[in-house]
């Protein structure tokens, strides 16, 4: 049951001086807020994210004195109650002041700031003051032993590392640089009953078919004055599904903390699936607490039940043999998913656009999403959405690249948030696993061969978080990395220091005679995806796509915002372009490599280059690249199941406007090409015709990722260079359960497009692609036959 609150929304007086012209500014801001909109509505800075130079902000951060004030009068205060004062996020370092008297230094944007405040209050004209200070500029105070020796991914953020704030604020390749600052989520006060139930902990500890019955287990707390005996307190649970009651329990209570395992009968219950597996379905936990008759506190929750468990090994041993499987309610899942990084770089809007972003999740048939540990820990809403549509959840941890301090205050800030955010989320049942860090193990094993150094030296990574993920969410799994590299791969990397090959790091090499590989890897071939892909030895790939290149968006008002930008680097070569020149202007340097590097892959793929005149020819072009990338990884991954058992490609949503980036949504939450391919390859049921081996004869195969078996019939139309169409094959298909089989083998003689339709119950269900003969194929056709399935793609959304 929520809590009482008062918003202290709206508009806060705001002022800081300028750290160069030392001018004093005062104005008004928005709470909660950034503090760029509120400096382009004060004249004093135009567009902060834009295209062309990545240091439009720089001058602002260094400002040390970000101040908001607001004033308020103190509601009154039920009876029984106390009062907190809430920060749901700072946006970073700061002090917080209550009517003169400080509260407290700030130091984490991701972690809630709670402050008693019942005897702090006046009955009017309350001040309440947050004072900002320069991020860059708290961290080169930090003593330099605080700081690791060994190299981080930039020299150029080395503050970076030190800060608990969003990676992705530094720049990234998929994000602006935007040193921000503010009060980015709610503040308000918070009334709270003397006598309430906290810290309540639920979970699945087994789903026993052979009994017929789930285990189930639960934690709790009760917060009463200390004055207060529990004696003659009788505690009550309550489970009950569709409305019916199907486990009840109570007993006296001795004790404010409690513990209660049960079992129920799965007859009398529906459990939660995960999107294609079944309905996420979900019972209502009631708690009382009772005095005698009277019912003094309660608390209510949905609760999904199920049990969700990654089988990993080790690694990859050089005879094949190696495990890493997600196991829901006993099922083997095939992962379908996506990577999500923060919906807006700025935080104060990123909560409200990712509830715009989500719903294309499940339009895309994903069953899973990664958050990114360089962006921010979602809010409940998002939870609450995966929770509802069967979406599964990898949640990073907020670490990215990088490699973690040691001291002791940043260990300890580090347990602070995570304890946080464990008990925040951990009753969600969308979340699968807790993950350490985004490619920490592998800044390891690529840039530290020949140190003494090794993945299991992270303390944040190997001890703290792991540590949390125990105390706070026992029945939940943890990886300590993504990928997470054991240590005998990397001394083993040290003993072969001389014969490695560079790339050997990515993934993209085949090396039997290694003694171990991470089971699960990132791919990011730089170039020949496909032939990388079957190469590619781990079980689960947890980032792919294409690199050098990426989807790019048809959106005329982004090409407006980038269009001096695309004229000017164009044809600039990138081997002549210095590190100083490229890394002046906001992602010049990905610019160019992306649009050289896509123009390269269009000569090899139609014949023909592009114009910067033709840019939506070229559009046209390099998505239709990138969806092949997208599918050929999402489709060979299906038909090899359980050697492979999941892709999360990368990624869902651009985060600002950007003519170029890995996403298939871009900023204006409009949807690029690949889209359509990717939700094709992804449906539940999928016909579709892969190449195991590079050159192989394509074969049709059938995917089924229910736990249902499919039976239906299929017909192939070909598509030849004029457009011709003719039924080439037709045929009838049963797919066992959670199974792939293989349907027919494909003629590969001519250049044709090849449209799979399925069809159940003699009605047109779904339809497929696939483009036979080797490249180059004319763009030209290329150009009819993406009309072709333009009218599919709409036929098949209806």
């Amino acid at each position: 049951m929520d809590n009482p609150k008062h918003f202290l929304h709206g508009n806060w007086s705001f002022s800081f001086t300028h750290p160069v012209t030392k001018q004093f500014y005062q104005n008004t801001a928005t709470v909660p807020g950034n503090v760029e909109p509120e400096l382009v509505r004060m004249g004093l800075l135009g567009d902060y994210m834009p295209a062309d130079t990545r240091h439009a902000t720089t001058q602002f951060d260094m400002v040390d004195d970000w101040t908001y004030i607001t004033t308020f009068d103190a509601p009154s205060l039920a009876d029984n109650c106390t009062r907190d004062l809430v920060f749901e996020g700072i946006d970073t370092i700061a002090e917080i002041y209550l009517n003169g008297e400080k509260l407290c230094d700030c130091a984490n944007m991701h972690r809630e700031w709670r402050f008693p405040v019942t005897d702090r209050l006046q009955k009017k004209d309350n001040e309440l003051k947050v004072v900002i200070h320069s991020a860059e500029l708290w961290a080169r105070d930090r003593t330099p032993d605080m700081f690791p020796l060994l190299r981080n991914a930039s020299s150029q953020y080395g503050s970076m590392t030190y800060l608990r704030k969003a990676r992705h604020s530094w720049g990234w390749d998929n994000a602006p640089r935007l040193m921000t600052s503010g009060i980015f989520r709610p503040v308000y006060l918070e009334d709270i009953p003397t006598e309430h139930f906290e810290n309540v902990y639920y979970y699945t500890a087994r789903i026993d078919e052979e009994k017929g019955i789930a285990n189930l287990g639960l934690h709790w707390s009760y917060r009463l004055p200390r004055e207060r005996s529990t004696q003659g307190y009788l505690f009550r649970l309550t489970l009950s599904c569709d409305g019916n009651t199907v486990y009840s329990f109570e007993e006296n209570i001795f004790y404010p903390r409690g513990a209660h395992r049960f079992a129920v009968p799965l007859d009398k219950i529906k459990l939660w699936w995960p999107y294609g597996f079944g309905d996420p379905d979900t019972c209502d936990l009631h708690l009382e607490m009772l005095d005698g008759e009277n019912v003094i506190a309660e608390w209510h929750s949905k609760w999904g039940i199920r049990t969700a468990k990654l089988i990993q090994t080790d690694a990859l041993e050089a005879n094949d043999t190696g495990e890493f499987i997600f196991l829901v309610n006993n099922r083997k899942v095939m992962i379908r998913g996506t990577n999500w990084k923060p919906a807006d770089p700025l935080h104060s809007r990123a909560d409200e656009k990712a509830l715009k972003m989500l719903p294309f999740v499940k339009e895309l048939n994903c069953n899973m999403v990664r958050i990114w540990g360089g962006g921010i820990y979602e809010d409940h809403p998002f939870f609450d959405y995966c929770d509802q549509n069967g979406i599964l959840v990898w949640h990073d941890f907020m670490f990215a690249c990088e490699i973690t301090p040691r001291d002791d205050w940043y260990c300890e800030e580090v347990r602070k948030e995570a304890s946080f955010i464990i008990r925040k989320l951990r009753n969600h049942p969308s979340i699968a696993v807790w993950c350490g860090d985004n490619e920490g193990d592998q800044f390891f094993r690529s840039l530290h061969r020949g140190s003494i150094a090794l993945p299991s030296d992270q303390i944040v990574e190997r001890e703290i978080l792991k540590d949390c993920v125990l105390r706070n969410d026992p029945y939940r799994d943890y990886v300590e990395s993504s990928p997470r590299i054991p240590d005998r791969c990397v001394k083993q990397d040290q003993e072969d220091f001389f014969i490695l090959p560079a790339e050997a790091h990515d993934g993209s090499t085949t090396r039997r005679e290694m003694r171990c590989q991470p089971l699960e890897n990132h791919l990011y071939p730089q170039d020949q995806y496909a032939k990388a892909l079957r190469s590619n030895t781990s079980r689960f790939i947890g980032e792919t796509g294409p690199i050098t290149f990426n989807p790019m968006t048809d959106n005329e008002s982004i090409w407006e915002c980038e269009k001096s930008r695309a004229m000017r680097l164009w044809n600039v070569d990138l081997k002549s372009c210095g590190l100083t020149y490229c890394d002046s202007h906001q992602s010049d340097y990905y610019f160019i490599r992306w649009i050289s590097s896509g123009r390269k892959e269009c000569r090899e793929k139609f014949g023909r280059d592009f114009t910067a005149q033709e840019w939506k020819r070229y559009c046209t072009a390099i998505n239709i690249v990138c969806a092949d990338i997208f599918k050929d990884a999402i489709e060979y991954t299906r038909v090899m199941r359980w050697t492979k058992t999941g892709v999360l490609w990368w990624s869902l949503g651009d985060m600002w406007p950007m003519l170029f980036n890995y996403s298939v949504v871009d900023s204006d939450l409009h949807r690029k090409l690949p889209f359509d391919w990717i939700r094709q390859s992804q449906r539940d049921l999928a016909l579709m015709i892969v190449r195991k081996e590079l050159h192989a004869t394509p074969l049709l195969y059938a995917a089924n990722d229910t736990l249902q078996a499919q039976t239906g019939t299929y017909r192939i139309t070909a598509y030849d260079e004029n457009c011709h169409a003719e039924q080439i094959r037709a045929g009838s298909f049963t797919a066992a359960p959670n199974s792939t089989i293989e349907l027919a083998q494909i003629s590969d003689e001519k250049k044709q497009l090849l449209i799979i339709e399925w069809m159940q119950d003699g009605k047109p269900t779904h339809f497929n692609h696939f483009v036979t003969g080797q490249a180059p194929h004319p763009f030209e056709v290329w150009e009819k036959w993406n009309e072709i399935l333009k009218k599919h793609f709409q036929e098949d959304c209806k």
